[in-house]
């Protein structure tokens, strides 16, 4: 029981944590995206939800544009 259960975490972390170990290179072209919400219960703030997208090109391993 115990390994099922440390194999599952081990899975789901690798999941989890695949996109982020990604590399990238000069010359890739790269786009992300997200998806917010403020759950804000004031009266001049309303309960608001969105999508962001952004993308960028590698000039070289550390220079880029987003």
């Amino acid at each position: 029981m115990r390994k099922l259960t440390l194999l599952t975490a081990v899975a789901v972390a690798g999941v989890t944590f695949t996109g982020q170990a990604m590399a990238y290179q000069a010359g890739d072209l790269y786009v992300r995206g997200s998806f917010e919400k403020a759950d804000v219960t004031t009266d001049n703030i309303s309960d608001e939800s969105g999508f962001s997208l952004a993308g960028g090109y590698l000039f070289h391993d550390k220079v880029g544009m987003e």
